[in-house]
């Protein structure tokens, strides 16, 4: 389908036939499992309560998977062809189709209790005018998806102008496909392009591959980069990403009542039935229908409006982004040779992966009253949790200014997201205009005691502001909207970290144990000296593993490289495991481990205090258990509450020491082996 003509659905990238059993041992929708969608499904949340709307170059059509919870259709204006009946049937049935298998697979939708009402966009201009319309003013939809669009035809273009009067006047959430420009123009279609929806570019498609969709790779196919136009122009314009690859749903099922051949057999879509599909259009709706399970939670609480208010689940569902996905040069979001954390979104992958369940943990304790400083003046206490959301104002020339009640861990990571509008006026949206420029605001990170800044984003044309900021030390942080312009405006912001623990306790050495962070969240070098890295660093030429968590490469002169982590202060034995190997150049190569002052490993009786390259452990992983269950008197010299667990390599000449699955339990005795053999039994080794 050609994009240009507009509306019409984003273009869709065909699967090979042949393909469509290539699934069919997950029991799960791969695109649910990646998206951790599955996980707030088995907290049986199903979007009940909810209606989704939709605009189509079509209308949905009558389907067993969901036709039963179709409130109604607006059948305005042409088309209705049998394209876009399959697509809008596709886009229905990936939010809200009933739970079945088709394949071993499945197919049911994510939200699969929400109800749905459907409206024809089919040529743009004033039918898609009276859908919007339609959509927020007589059923009233909650949300809105939109799995179409076309190259602007002007600057602003009505149709994006259009979509972000409903976010704005209507308060209503608008989800949009990026588009399936990425092998082309690569620009973001619109209304995808607007100010105030959230768009999403899909993933799936590593290199040039038609055969395995790798969910954490972007599709070669989906737009990217910057909105043009003078009035629209230069904001990164992916908000965030989300499986559009390979997709099953609905339109895959011989189950239609009213026996229409188009709903299967179609050449857009591999020429067969039963195929899968592919196309930023089939991403949105995952995003869509998480957004609707949220909404659900919201749901007769006190803050519930504030809960459904489309700054706040932006800002949520793009704050709670994975970062683990790589863009098109095959770099992760989290790459820092790369920079990509920096500042705001990235240009191809927006904030990152959707994360249903890190937005949830997010969204789920409610708004979050704020502390406020205005000029010299503070606000009382701290009350603001270590992960959160909100919604409030900053007037013109002035910061809003919050902070948290807890010291966040030395090392981990703060991931803030602010979200705010460009005004919009008119009585319907044939009259829809902007009344303004957008406002320009800055999200900055800051160390509670010095007012030190740890991050900012500071984008002057978009409208968000995204922070990745790694907390250099154990402290309170400020989150800080400034505003920049001449207006007063609102805004919803939505924050995750780390506060500091309490307690010694096991730590998941494949570093993902503390959910939704960075996988080196609460690791910080202490060596200025070589190279370290829990980046995940490739690991071949051996055959445990594909990958070691930690990476340590001495300088070339030998000088040390080392990481570390804060922990409380022990009071009783400690026992620890860990994996360790050698690979590359290997020249007087060993690991030392220590706690604060204490030199773990001689304690533990380890020849020399060192852990050295040998058969065992070169080029293969080797575990090492440090037993001080009964040797607790090595940690009265210990002060403070706090010491900084170190692993430290050295060596020159290029070769690199590799750690992993780190974990330790301050217990004695033979409780300390029970335990930390269950530990061992349940822990997943190096998740991808």
């Amino acid at each position: 389908m050609n994009c240009c003509v507009r509306p019409c659905p984003a273009r869709i990238v065909s699967a090979i036939a042949g393909l469509a059993v290539a699934f069919g041992a997950f029991a799960q929708m791969p695109s649910h499992t990646i998206t951790n969608i599955d996980l707030l499904k088995n907290r049986g949340l199903t979007g009940n309560g909810i209606a989704i709307g939709m605009t189509e170059s079509g209308l949905a059509p009558a389907h067993l998977s969901y036709e039963h919870r179709v409130n109604g259709r607006q059948p305005v204006g042409a088309g209705n062809t049998a394209d876009a009946i399959l697509h809008a049937c596709h886009v229905a049935g990936i939010m809200l189709s009933d739970n079945t298998t088709y394949g071993g697979t499945n197919v049911g939708g994510v939200a699969r209790n929400a109800r749905l009402w459907s409206a024809n966009s089919f040529g743009g201009g004033a039918t898609h005018f009276a859908a919007m319309d339609w959509l927020v003013q007589n059923p009233a939809a909650d949300l809105i998806n939109i799995s179409w669009g076309g190259n602007p035809a002007a600057d602003p273009d009505p149709d994006t102008v259009c979509v972000d009067r409903v976010v704005h006047q209507y308060r209503r959430l608008v989800v949009c496909a990026a588009g399936n420009e990425g092998n082309g123009t690569g620009r973001i279609i619109s209304p995808g392009d607007g100010f105030n929806v959230l768009t999403v570019g899909a993933t799936g498609f590593g290199g040039s591959s038609l055969v395995t969709p790798n969910y954490r790779r972007i599709a070669n196919y989906s737009s990217y980069g910057l909105t043009t136009g003078a009035t629209m122009g230069n904001r990164a314009k992916v908000d965030l990403v989300a499986p559009g690859s390979f997709i099953f749903s609905a339109s895959n099922r011989d189950h239609n009542t009213n026996g229409l051949a188009e709903d299967f057999h179609n050449s857009d879509f591999g020429g067969a039935n039963m195929n899968p599909v592919n196309g930023t259009s089939f991403a949105a709706p995952h995003v869509t229908g998480t957004a609707a399970l949220l909404m659900e939670h919201a749901t007769g609480r006190a803050w519930e409006a504030a809960g459904k208010d489309p700054l706040v689940l932006k800002a949520v569902l793009m704050n709670g982004a994975s970062k683990n996905v790589y863009d098109r040069n095959n770099q992760r979001w989290d790459d820092p040779s790369v920079a990509k954390a920096a500042n705001g979104n990235d240009l191809v992958t927006g904030t990152g992966l959707l994360d249903a369940e890190q937005s949830f943990l997010t969204y789920q304790g409610g708004r979050v009253g704020f502390n406020y400083k205005t000029g010299n003046i503070y606000g009382v206490g701290g009350t603001t949790p270590s992960t959160g959301w909100g919604t409030d104002s900053v007037a013109s020339s002035s910061v809003t200014q919050w902070w948290t009640d807890a010291k966040v861990r030395k090392g981990s990571y703060i991931i803030a997201t602010l979200a705010w509008e460009r005004p919009t006026q008119g009585n319907n949206s044939a009259s829809a205009a902007y009344t303004r420029s957008l406002t320009d605001l800055d999200l900055y990170v800051r160390n509670f005691a010095d007012d030190s800044t740890v991050g900012s984003s500071t984008s002057v044309f978009s409208s968000t502001e995204h922070v990745v900021a790694k907390m250099p030390t154990r402290e309170r942080v400020k989150i800080e909207a400034k505003n920049l312009g001449s207006n007063s405006e609102n805004f919803g912001v939505a924050w995750h970290t780390f506060a500091a623990p309490t307690a010694l306790q096991c730590f998941n050495g494949d570093f993902m144990g503390d959910r939704g962070a960075l996988n080196d969240n609460g690791w910080f070098d202490v060596s200025t000296h070589g190279t370290s890295s829990v980046l995940r660093p490739s690991f071949t030429n051996q055959t445990a593993d594909a990958s070691f968590a930690m990476s340590l490469l001495p300088d070339s002169l030998g000088l040390p490289a080392g990481m570390a982590q804060e922990l409380v202060t022990p009071t009783s034995g400690f026992w620890m495991r860990f994996d360790v190997a050698f690979t590359g150049s290997l020249n007087d190569h060993a690991l030392m481990v220590t706690l604060g002052n204490v030199d773990l490993l001689t304690a533990a009786g380890f020849d020399n205090g060192r852990i050295t390259p040998d058969g065992t452990n070169t080029n293969q992983y080797r575990t090492y258990i440090i037993d001080l269950a009964y040797n607790q008197s090595i940690f009265s010299g210990l002060t403070g509450g706090f010491q900084d667990l170190a692993f430290t390599g050295l060596g020159y000449g290029g070769g690199r020491i590799n750690v992993d699955n780190i974990c330790y339990i301050p217990t004695t005795g033979t409780l300390a082996l029970a335990g930390m053999g269950m530990l061992i039994a349940v822990q997943r080794r190096r998740r991808s």
